[in-house]
C-alpha cells in the first residue's frame, strides 16, 4: 500500500476538530517553540495515512487551513508530494522540479513565502 507521511501544525487550522476523523493515523505528537514566528508555540501531529485517505481529506483541509500556511504529505514509496493550501491542493513530485512552480506561485498569492515553499521537507525529526 502507498502510505503517506505528513505533519500538521494545529495552529495552522481554523477548526482543528476537522482532524478528528483521522486521529487513528497519528503516529507522533510534539510541541515546538517558535519565538520568531507569529504563532510562538506549535503543536504538531505526525500522521501515516493511506493515499485514499489523504485524497479524501484534501477538501476539508483546504477549507480549514489558515491563510499563509500549508500542509504536506509525501509518499514513503513513490515520488509523490501533496501540498495543501487555502482553497487549493497540489500533487507534485517529491523531488523538486518544474512541477513545483505553480504551487510556489500560488503560495505567494496566499501568503506562503518562498522561504517555506521552495524547500518542503521530506524527512521529519525523530
Amino acid at each position: 500500500m502507498n502510505n503517506f507521511i505528513g505533519e500538521i501544525i494545529i495552529e495552522s487550522l481554523n477548526n482543528p476538530s476537522v482532524l478528528d476523523s483521522i486521529s487513528e493515523y497519528i503516529i507522533k505528537e510534539r510541541i515546538e517553540s517558535r519565538p520568531s514566528e507569529t504563532e510562538k508555540i506549535w503543536h504538531i501531529r505526525r500522521y501515516l495515512l493511506p493515499r485514499p485517505i489523504v485524497v479524501k481529506i484534501l477538501p476539508m483541509l483546504e477549507t480549514s487551513i489558515k491563510h499563509g500556511w500549508y500542509i504536506h504529505f509525501f509518499s514513503k514509496n513513490e515520488n509523490e508530494l501533496i501540498i495543501i493550501m487555502k482553497n487549493k491542493s497540489f500533487i507534485i513530485h517529491k523531488v523538486k522540479d518544474n512541477s513545483w512552480e505553480k504551487m510556489i506561485e500560488y503560495g505567494e498569492t496566499i501568503g506562503c513565502g518562498r522561504r517555506w515553499t521552495e524547500n518542503i521537507p521530506i524527512e521529519f525529526p525523530d
